[in-house]
């Protein structure tokens, strides 16, 4: 394993100490990603998934480290967290226990017991995440020719939108994407597919009308999960759909489809209307016709 590619981060608002544990961290062989600032450093957790451990000053200016775990738990929880500090008791031991914490590392910090901790909880939790990026992208190369699949069936159900069999095909494959993205820990990719998956299946049973709205909630679903592909490529990790509203994405409102029966009811009253008129116009003729014929007589 290269040492050098394994990231540990670590938060201190004393620019000196911090720069001498990034110090520390880089003569070990690791890469150090230091943070004098809580917020900058959960800004940073929650876009890069490749952390391999995070050592944190308990006590900060703005912040502290308890804090820090606290808010750091809503973001990426698994993460070993280590707090560094020159005194706890039962109390803080107790409260670092529900917080998640992994250890407590006493000051002053030795390059042999940082060495041990990241041997201990860094290294193999970096090893779980290796495992699962791996399974990301073995995911994302099987299920990107899905999607050019994808676009094709758009333009069929454009030619052909009561076509079963074309609706069978597109619920199957999202189908496919949201449980293997599931199963890859990609649970916020797999929520989103299957609200696609959902509206596709309200197509299919006639709930929802394929028309230019509809069509549109499709193309706009389609580009999301290419964008949410080569996002996933370049950071495998999918916290960013989370921020997404996905229900207004894929909520129909058939005002378009409803103008357009309105439309078509008002144009067959027209032509109910000048019908009937025609009948009864025909009607009046008719009548005088015999009336006079009577006259004649």
């Amino acid at each position: 394993m290269d040492k050098s590619k394994i990231k540990i981060l670590w938060v201190d608002d004393e620019l000196d100490i911090l720069d001498v544990h990034s110090a520390m961290i880089s003569d070990l062989g690791y890469q150090c990603i230091p943070f004098s600032s809580v917020p900058e450093a959960l800004e940073y957790i929650q876009k890069n998934r490749d952390i391999a451990i995070i050592f944190s000053d308990l006590r900060m200016d703005e912040s502290n480290g308890f804090d820090f775990r606290k808010e750091m738990k809503s973001i990426r929880d698994g993460i070993p967290f280590i707090i560094a500090t020159g005194y706890w008791n039962k109390e803080m031991a107790s409260h670092a226990m529900s917080l998640g914490v992994t250890a407590f590392i006493e000051k002053p910090v030795t390059e042999a017991v940082v060495s041990d901790y990241i041997e201990k909880f860094g290294l193999p939790y970096f090893e779980t995440i290796v495992e699962e990026m791996e399974m990301v992208n073995d995911f994302l190369e099987e299920t990107s020719p899905m999607l050019d699949e994808i676009e094709a069936l758009i333009l069929e159900l454009e030619e052909n939108p009561n076509s079963e069999q074309t609706l069978s095909i597109f619920f199957r494959l999202l189908h496919t994407i949201k449980g293997t993205a599931s199963c890859v820990g990609l649970t916020n990719l797999g929520g989103y597919t299957h609200k696609y998956e959902d509206f596709i299946g309200e197509i299919r049973t006639g709930a929802v009308r394929f028309d230019a709205e509809s069509a549109n909630i499709l193309l706009k679903g389609l580009d999301d999960l290419k964008t949410f592909f080569s996002k996933l490529i370049e950071s495998p990790d999918d916290n960013f759909i989370a921020e997404i509203d996905v229900e207004s994405i894929f909520t129909y409102t058939g005002q378009k489809v409803d103008d357009d029966l309105d439309q078509k009811k008002d144009d067959v009253a027209v032509k109910e209307d000048k019908s009937s008129l025609q009948k009864s116009q025909g009607s009046s003729d008719e009548k005088m016709h015999v009336s006079m014929d009577i006259l004649n007589q």
